[in-house]
Parts: C-alpha cells; structure tokens; sequence
C-alpha cells in the first residue's frame, strides 16, 4: 500500500508540474453567477424607528442596505438588531436625524466618506465602495433637497428645485469614476421624469424599478394635513448591472416605503 502512495504522489508531480498534488485555488465568484439585492429606505427621522421598518429591513433581505434621516437612537438599534445579519455599517447619523444616513452591507466597505453638502442642498451625501466577491461597488447614498424653495415653500419650490437637483447630483457624481460600477441609491425627492432622474439617465444610470414597477408611490404623508403621495426614493444603476427584479414593499413603518431590487452584472 505504501509504494501505490508513493506512486501516485510522484505521479502527480510529474503530470501536473508542481509539487505533489497541490489543490489548484477556487476560482473567484464570475460576474455572470453573483447578483446583489439592495434596498433604500427613509425610515423617518420624525418619530423613533419603528418595529414595522426593522420587520420591513429584516424580510427585504438585502446585501446592502442604504437608509436616510437616520437618527442617533436609530442608529444604536439598527446596529443591535443587525449586528450579525450587516457585520460593516457606515453611519452618519446625526441626533435630529434629518440629515442622517446609514449603509448596512453584508460585504466589506472600503473608502467610507462623507461628500459635503452643495450650497443649495440640505443634507450631506455618503459614499462607499462595497467589496463584492465579484468586485468593487460604487455606492453613493443620497437624500437630496425636499422641494421647498429657500423663499416661496413647496408651491415656488415645485419649480425651482428640480435644476437644483440636478446640479447636487453633478456636484456629487463629479467625484465618481462613471466607467466603474456604480450606484446611485436613496430618497431624491423627484419622480421618474424629473431633472435629477433625466441628468443620470444622461450619465449613463438607469431605474432598477422603473421596468417592473413604473406607477407605485414610495411617499404617503402629508403636508399640512393634506395628504400627498410621491415616487421619490430610487435605485439607480450603471451600464454593468442589469435589475431582474425590483418591487416597493407594503410596509408603513414610515412615511416612505422600502424599494427593493436584486442586480445582476451585465
């Protein structure tokens, strides 16, 4: 029995030119077989986080999570309830809450920063990339300005703000490498047709829910007590992903719903 080891052993060798029967390395994940499921989410930063909205991060099942107006206590309970579950969190939470933001991910985050506000926007952006098994994810988490004019409120606004959209992004993207995977994820506060969706669209970014869902809301508040409904919270998409399923989620834990989708590399 020990010279047919022996053998074998030596045979090994030989065929394979390296010493004896070296296992070859597995081969990293292709881009063809990973996907990533995301999901944004304001959580609402009017009210302490609510059982619903964890049920609603739980159940979603994301690899990344990006959530706006994340306050301080929300933070603390985010990190608890899904310490295991996201083990890399990047968090710019703040205590009012209006100005927070938070990514959750299952995968390491690399280059974590925080993008300063533009002279006509309200809040911060965050940016990270998100080290997949298939390779580095841009991830740029926004929560653009409401659409209140600094003079003349929503009804000046409503036609005001949609340019200032448009140059926050630019602001923002200006930082980015547009050739490298990337995605643009969060509440913009602008409907589908509106100039921060049609400037990204221009850059090259496409709606991973606009083909599956075109019509939901993903906002059910009120302004003054009238109620008022928008598609404002998006996931957009560089050239190298396509969405193979997308969906906003029926759960009011917020004045927001969650947007979901899975991607795919192209």
């Amino acid at each position: 029995m020990l010279r047919v080891v022996t053998f074998t052993i030596a045979l090994c060798g030989l065929t394979l030119g390296v010493p004896a029967c070296r296992m070859a390395r597995a081969p990293q994940t292709s881009m063809q077989s990973f996907s990533l499921r995301v999901l944004t989410y304001n959580i609402n930063a009017s009210a302490p986080l609510t059982d619903e909205s964890l049920r609603a991060i739980r159940e979603a099942n994301a690899d990344l999570v990006c959530l706006q107006e994340v306050r301080s206590d929300a933070e603390t309970r985010l990190r608890n309830e899904f310490r295991r579950t996201y083990p890399h969190v990047f968090s710019l939470a703040t205590p009012g809450g209006w100005d927070g933001l938070l990514i959750l991910s299952r995968h390491k985050l690399r280059r974590q920063r925080a993008l300063p506000k533009t002279p006509e926007s309200w809040f911060p952006a965050m940016a990270a990339d998100v080290s997949t098994p298939a390779g580095d994810i841009q991830v740029l988490n926004v929560h653009l300005r409401p659409r209140v004019a600094d003079f003349g409120g929503v009804l000046v606004g409503h036609f005001v703000v949609g340019p200032m959209h448009e140059r926050e992004l630019a602001a923002h993207l200006a930082m980015f490498d547009t050739d490298r995977p990337l995605l643009v994820i969060g509440d913009m506060n602008a409907a589908d047709d509106e100039p921060a969706m049609k400037y990204m669209n221009q850059r090259g970014l496409a709606s991973a829910l606009a083909p599956f869902d075109s019509a939901s809301p993903t906002f059910i508040g009120k302004y003054r007590r009238i109620p008022v409904r928008g598609r404002v919270d998006h996931i957009m998409h560089s050239r190298h992903f396509r969405a193979t399923e997308a969906a906003v989620i029926d759960n009011r834990g917020s004045d927001h719903l969650p947007v979901t989708a899975r991607l795919e590399w192209n």
